[in-house]
């Protein structure tokens, strides 16, 4: 009860933080959705308004989701980094970072002590990062499916012909004439969102929220260019799940080993936050370890 209470305290304090770095989510997702007919319109030669036209929910999700082909899988395929998938994956990472770090190092420090629990004050911050992670991803499908209604396509999951070459799927990943986004996807996604989360919480209790951030982004960036699956990040490329690529990666196993891992990470993070000093070393938590 202890911990729900906290958790409830915690949400509160980091609360308008968080808000705007949701409407940050949501602004860098719609751009990359509008960059969808946009591609169209070159690979297309078409107008605006054609490129536009029955786009649905798995077209944009493809668009922001998509990823790219591993380097050195194709002999003299270029690697193209994903810049648009990048930034919203980034931006999820960004937006849980450092709330209640901050908090600590301000007031939050004597509300802690005020609770008389380590471990509820933990399971508190866990579950923020919890509810944050849902969130962005909340805020990134509703962008999609807005998309998807302004264009007319409606929440189908089938992604049209033209769309995987122009958001830069290699026709190499491509297992049907016409690929779906798989349903699985609305699930594992959010589970890996809060894998990456917690991962980051854990890192940034040992060196601070800048290392959490970069080991977010270096992570990220493996995931899209190793040809080695890399937990769980690789599980947000949608170009390499079932129904998409050869041999594509089950959402289901996703979904368990972003569990696992996120279980993981809460327990590491523990052991660091259950002996931080957070009366005489609070600067840490702004700018890392020395």
């Amino acid at each position: 009860m202890k911990a729900i209470k906290t958790a409830f305290i915690v949400a509160r304090r980091c609360m308008f933080p968080m808000i705007r770095r949701l409407f940050l989510v949501a602004i860098i997702t719609a751009f990359v959705c509008t960059t969808l007919p946009l591609g169209l319109t070159a690979w297309l030669s078409c107008s605006v308004g054609q490129a536009w036209n029955g786009l649905g929910l798995g077209d944009f999700l493809s668009a922001v989701f998509g990823g790219t082909t591993p380097f050195g899988v194709i002999r003299g395929e270029p690697f193209y980094l994903p810049s648009g998938w990048l930034a919203v994956c980034g931006c999820v990472a960004y937006t849980t970072l450092d709330c209640p770090w901050r908090d600590l190092a301000g007031s939050g420090c004597q509300a802690m002590i005020a609770c008389g629990s380590r471990r509820a004050w933990w399971l508190g911050i866990c579950f923020w990062t919890l509810i944050a992670a849902l969130l962005c991803w909340l805020v990134i499908l509703a962008v999609c499916m807005l998309f998807a209604a302004f264009s007319g396509g409606g929440l189908e999951f089938a992604i049209s012909e033209k769309v995987p070459e122009a958001v830069g799927y290699s026709s190499y990943l491509i297992v049907y004439d016409s690929p779906v986004m798989p349903f699985g996807f609305l699930i594992v996604a959010p589970c890996v969102f809060v894998a990456m989360c917690f991962i980051q919480l854990s890192i940034t209790c040992y060196k601070g929220p800048m290392a959490g951030l970069l080991a977010s982004f270096l992570f990220l960036f493996l995931a899209v260019w190793s040809q080695i699956p890399i937990p769980p990040y690789v599980w947000l490329v949608a170009s390499r799940l079932e129904g998409i690529a050869y041999e594509g990666l089950s959402c289901f196993i996703g979904i368990l080993v972003s569990l696992v891992i996120a279980t993981g990470a809460a327990i590491a993070g523990w052991r660091a936050f259950s002996w931080r000093d957070f009366v005489n070393h609070t600067s840490d938590l702004l700018i890392g370890e020395k």
